[in-house]
């Protein structure tokens, strides 16, 4: 304990020393009513200011002779620590330090005290030794969202990805987290195109009977092929072929079936009209103008059948032509499957039919073509819907395999704001990051996708998980990662 003399002038107020470089704090101040701030140290004891002359006499020349003399100051007494007192030593304290640490300590009031060891210096006086216990744990705030991390990491590590993607479907709280999860799962299928199909509601199994029922012959009328299986291997092999082939199959056939039949005698016009002149091209050789003579008179197949004898250059502009006059959406449709090019399909239908462009991506398209077309669909959902369909873009973005437009189309229609929506995001890209490089796919992380990997990745940190942290921001090449 150390006492301040007052020097015969009262102190108004004391206070420590608030600077928070002196840890200590061993030095505090004396505001006294005569204007004067005197200083005090706990290891060197006190030394006030000395009042030199009278402040009224200073400010007054003249009044020198009614000036009080000034009291003697004692001189001042200097008392000299070793150590701060005891009520200054802090009870208890924390502090929280990175990954979620805590770091405490306190006195154990119960611990026996230990005697001090003897003295080596003179005047020394030791204290008994009280025993502090220090404390190192770990905060977790969010318990939930860790449970699913470490859910997530252990099916990333394990690889149960069709499990976990099919648990999330089944918790999932919308239809469209459902179908989503459904098509991440669809990626470790062995046929992705059949799975995603079935999602859309066109299993293939079920519109290929369909088709057998429809195609199916009378039952008391012959047929020389078994239902959609049978012709569709008849039309492989007639693509397959030259058009010499084809059209000795045709004739084959043709002669199977009318073998035991007599040709009537019939008489060939040659005159100048539509089918005369017609005629006479065929008998003579010019199948060109014998094509273009039917694409005038409208006789569609006429034409192309003939194009079939005149080589692959004859039969596509054939069918050039015959797209062109024809209108409707099946002829656009019959145009894309000849001409293998579904781009303007996907560029012209209707959004609500998004599901049948979508259909026939899978079913004809392979490759980059199939990429791109997704993405090209899915840009369309987002853009010209007036955000009606932007979570539809979710679903063709995820069968593209597009994580970066996947995660920009999220943080518009989601803007996540909570762990918990940041924890939906970060699963979906896990997932399909994982079924992209198990492709062979190099995933660039970069943009929006770097941004939500490091925001998860330190949300991790600050829960104690640093090793799972860590996994999230390898393969980067962006610097904020």
């Amino acid at each position: 304990m150390v006492k301040f003399n007052s020097y015969d002038t009262p102190k108004i107020t004391s206070e420590w020393s608030e600077n928070s470089k002196d840890l200590s704090r061993e030095w505090t101040c004396c505001f006294e009513y005569d204007g004067h701030v005197s200083i005090y140290s706990l290891t060197g004891g006190a030394q006030p200011q000395v009042q030199t002359s009278n402040k009224i006499a200073d400010s007054f020349p003249g009044m020198e002779s009614y000036a009080q003399a000034t009291p003697p100051q004692p001189a001042p007494v200097s008392v000299d620590l070793r150590k701060p007192p005891k009520w200054l030593r802090r009870p208890c304290g924390a502090s929280f330090g990175f990954g979620g640490k805590l770091v405490s300590f306190e006195f154990d009031k119960s611990a026996p005290v230990q005697q001090p060891a003897a003295p080596q210096q003179l005047g020394f006086v030791a204290t008994p030794a009280v025993k502090r216990t220090v404390s190192i744990s770990q905060v977790v705030t969010e318990g939930s969202l860790m449970a699913r991390a470490q859910a997530l990491d252990v099916a990333l590590q394990q690889g149960d990805y069709r499990d976990f993607c099919k648990s999330r479907a089944a918790e999932s709280h919308t239809s469209h987290d459902r179908i989503l999860w459904e098509c991440l799962k669809a990626h470790f299928e062995p046929n992705l195109s059949s799975e995603v199909l079935t999602l859309l509601g066109f299993n293939p199994e079920e519109v290929k009977n369909k088709l057998n029922i429809s195609i199916a012959p009378p039952d008391d009328s012959p047929t020389e092929f078994n239902g959609i299986d049978n012709l569709t291997t008849q039309m492989h092999d007639l693509s397959a072929g030259s058009a010499d082939d084809a059209f000795s199959a045709i004739a084959a056939s043709a002669q199977l079936k009318k073998k035991s039949e007599i040709t009537a005698p019939f008489r060939i016009v040659t005159g100048d009209d539509a089918n005369g002149l017609i005629c006479q091209a065929l008998l003579l050789g010019h199948t060109e103008a014998a094509v273009e003579l039917c694409l005038q008179e409208g006789r569609h197949a006429d034409a192309i059948v003939l194009a079939m004898t005149g080589g692959p250059d004859l039969l596509a502009k054939t069918q050039f032509r015959y797209f062109q006059k024809s209108k409707g959406y099946l002829s656009t449709l019959m145009s894309a499957v000849v001409t293998e090019d579904w781009s303007q399909v996907v560029a012209s239908c209707d959004l609500e039919s998004w599901k049948e462009a979508l259909t026939a991506i899978l079913t004809h398209t392979r490759g980059d073509e199939y990429s791109r077309l997704c993405e090209q669909l899915g840009h369309r959902l987002e853009v010209e819907s007036g955000g009606l369909h932007k979570q539809k873009a979710q679903l063709c973005y995820a069968i593209a395999g597009n994580l970066h437009k996947l995660v920009d189309n999220w943080m518009l229609d989601i803007r996540p704001t909570t762990p918990e929506q940041m924890q939906d995001l970060v699963e979906i890209v896990a997932v399909l990051r994982t079924a992209m490089e198990l492709r062979g796919n190099n995933v660039d992380i970069s943009g929006s996708l770097a941004n939500t990997l490091s925001q998860y990745a330190e949300f991790l940190a600050s829960q104690g998980s640093l090793a799972s942290a860590f996994t999230y921001l390898t393969n980067s090449q962006d610097w904020t990662v």
